[in-house]
């Protein structure tokens, strides 16, 4: 993250510094002649920093992180590489749709105090929650985005006005099933259920769409508005 927001966010601009090493020097074992990660002048960095009204952050899911070692394919440049990390998912962690996303709300709530904490900008720019979302299979009665989305906006609350992060805005991803990239039409983040097989492609109403429009409505989380059966309760009970 760091890399695309410090440049514009921190306090002196620029590429953070950890990354310019591991870059650099992976770079150098590569055998290129120069950095991978091309340099601002005195100008850009100037320029860039200060330059956003708001820090948008797009966020799905949370990963363990763990130091790793030099894999085989190691002089084949990579993002993964270049991190000098191992990126895991905790299994025990609900899974209700796409294999990369587990359900895990508090750790949204640590990404967006890590984030208040590490720019001193975003006391005056906001923070805005540009895409969050879960994926299932398509079902209409669909609890477990009810429930992620009740537990989601609580941790932005907590957020807010436990830690005083600055965050003004929230857009849920995404208004209705669409085509996801390489999953396609298989994947489907939607609040209305799109029948993709109909000419009109009919949308209809999941009960997520039903849920977030009485918080919307009331400015409420009222957990009690679609209460799931038994086997779907709330994620992290």
């Amino acid at each position: 993250l760091g890399i695309y927001a410090h440049p514009i966010f921190s306090d002196f601009g620029d590429y953070p510094s950890f990354v310019r090493e591991r870059i650099n020097n992976m770079s150098s074992l590569q055998g290129f002649s120069r950095s991978r990660l091309p340099y601002f002048s005195a100008e850009e960095v100037k320029m860039l920093r200060g330059s956003a009204d708001f820090f948008g952050l797009n966020h799905y899911t949370t990963f363990l992180m763990s130091p790793s070692s030099m894999e085989p394919g190691w002089d084949i440049p990579s993002m993964d590489q270049d991190t000098g990390v191992k990126m895991e998912q905790n299994l025990s962690w609900p899974m209700p749709g796409a294999d990369w996303l587990t359900v895990n709300p508090p750790g949204f709530r640590k990404l967006i105090n890590w984030i208040d904490n590490k720019y001193n900008s975003l006391k005056k720019v906001p923070i805005i929650i540009t895409e969050n979302g879960m994926s299932d299979k398509g079902q209409t009665e669909d609890y477990e985005r009810v429930s992620y989305f009740n537990d989601y906006l609580e941790q932005v609350l907590l957020a807010m006005y436990e830690d005083g992060c600055n965050v003004k805005g929230y857009f849920s991803w995404t208004l209705m099933d669409d085509f996801e990239w390489n999953d396609g039409y298989t994947t489907k983040f939607g609040l209305f259920k799109v029948d993709f097989d109909s000419p009109l492609k009919t949308r209809t109403p999941k009960l997520s769409a039903h849920n977030f429009a009485n918080i919307v409505r009331t400015r409420l989380i009222d957990f009690d508005y679609i209460k799931p059966p038994t086997e779907f309760n709330r994620l992290l009970e």
